[in-house]
């Protein structure tokens, strides 16, 4: 999340609109579109640009190998993440789009409008996970990305909720869920908490926080 810092007291005492939010002097709190490891939306769908998407998914196939596993997984793992990033990169601007219109950054919700947008990532909530005060109005740039992402955490939530039992059949000792983000410290941490207070009572739950734990 940019432009937002712990123990940092910004004036969020009133809601602003669009015209005062894109003020000079006026700081305004925002999220916007993520997630994707090429360097544009166009690397995902250009047909000349077939061959950096086999670069990459070779690319995230051996990281995979080189953090343990099978080269097998590791190619099938690669190309979901390719399916991942591809669904984040339809609903992204353009390097180009962000360039030509400013007033993209710019859409001034309330957090309770947020929650309704994305109801799998409220965030009422997450202000208060980072135990700051809520403001009454953020910029929740690029919403139909915003909304994207929230359907895809509530197909996370329900995919480990199918196949939980299985796993328990197959007399797996443990099931492993990663989650990141940029900074690995706000979104990640809460939507990990998250999940673990939703499968709680149904086996040990273990969370930790890579970057906070290495502070």
């Amino acid at each position: 999340m940019s432009g937002f810092d712990r123990g940092v007291e910004h004036d969020f005492a009133r809601s602003l609109s669009l015209a005062e939010a894109m003020r000079e002097d006026v700081l305004v709190a925002y999220a916007m579109q993520g997630g994707l490891g090429l360097p544009d939306k166009s690397y995902y769908f250009d047909a000349d640009k077939q061959d950096k998407r086999d670069a990459y998914v070779a690319h995230v196939a051996k990281v995979l190998e080189l953090s343990g596993v099978p080269a097998a997984d590791a190619a099938a793992q690669a190309r979901q993440v390719m399916a991942f990033e591809t669904r984040l990169a339809e609903v992204s601007k353009s390097r180009e789009e962000l360039s030509r219109d400013v007033s993209l950054y710019y859409n001034p919700v309330s957090p309770a409008d947020a929650d309704k947008l994305a109801p799998n990532f409220p965030w009422t909530k997450f202000f208060e996970s980072q135990g700051v005060a809520a403001p009454k109005m953020f910029s929740l740039a690029m919403p139909e990305f915003h909304a994207e992402v929230s359907e895809m955490l509530g197909q996370i939530e329900s995919f480990l909720a199918r196949w939980l039992p299985a796993f328990e059949q197959d007399q797996r000792a443990y099931l492993t869920v990663a989650i990141g983000c940029t900074g690995g410290q706000h979104r990640s941490v809460y939507f990990a908490e998250q999940l673990a207070q939703r499968f709680h009572g149904r086996g040990a739950v273990l969370v930790r926080h890579r970057e906070l734990d290495a502070r």
